[in-house]
């Protein structure tokens, strides 16, 4: 017989995890919609584009507080769940992330929601694959994928389920966590092949970046016109 009530959890956390700060906050500050500017994706590196870093720390703050509530609500709300249907949840929330019904399916790439709902896993033993990777894709940043630590990152995450297996024996944990890296790759697809191009993940120059640059560009070409109207003219000969 179907679990219901665990089931309708994870339709609720998929349908949360489309509730997009980033795509909001920069369609009320900056007028811009994210699914058509950048990368197109509504996460918090794309929305630091037209927001600046200031707003990328924001949205990737609401991102990771996004999957620890849902987390935390999974624990709280189902104390009798297994660990494969927490696991489940903290996918669905990321999944939702990534592909959000009230956008048209057209969401962020997952990272930062995938660490707050996966951190707390087995009370919080998640933290423990998610550090290895982490100072894994650092150490591995070099020569291997051409200094794109975002490469190296996505790399590194391919132990991650044989991690969740070492820490829990448990089939089905590490299955949904297999699954939800190979989410994050595909969601990641279009980063991975610029990075073995050599391009990394670089993307375009932020809104704010780009008025800057022009600011300075106008008070450059302004300054060198003032200095011209005062260069003095040559002396005539006599």
């Amino acid at each position: 017989m179907p679990d219901w009530p665990h089931i309708t959890f994870v339709i609720a956390a998929f349908l949360i995890g489309g509730l997009s700060p980033g795509y909001w906050l920069a369609k009320k500050r900056g007028g811009v919609d994210l699914r058509t500017t950048g990368s197109g994706a509504t996460g918090a590196t794309n929305a630091g584009r037209v927001l600046g870093k200031r707003g990328f720390c924001i949205v990737v703050s609401l991102d990771i507080l996004k999957g620890i509530v849902v987390a935390l609500a999974a624990r709280c709300l189902m104390p009798d769940s297994t660990l494969a249907w927490q696991c489940a949840v903290s996918y669905a929330v990321t999944a939702g992330h990534i592909w959000p019904v009230w956008l048209g399916f057209r969401g962020g790439k997952g990272v930062a929601t995938f660490y707050g709902a996966w951190c707390l896993l087995g009370g919080a033993q998640g933290v423990i694959p998610a550090a290895i990777c982490v100072l894994l894709a650092f150490a591995l940043k070099n020569p291997l994928f051409r200094g794109s630590l975002s490469i190296s990152w996505l790399a590194v995450h391919a132990l991650f389920p044989p991690i969740i297996w070492w820490l829990w024996r448990d089939p089905a944990a590490t299955a949904i966590s297999a699954a939800m890296i190979t989410t994050l790759w595909i969601s990641h697809r279009a980063n991975i092949a610029a990075g073995f191009r050599g391009q990394g993940f670089r993307g375009q120059k932020s809104e704010v970046g780009r008025r800057r640059t022009e600011v300075r560009g106008q008070r450059t070409e302004v300054r060198g016109q003032k200095t011209e109207v005062r260069k003095p003219a040559p002396p005539t000969a006599s």
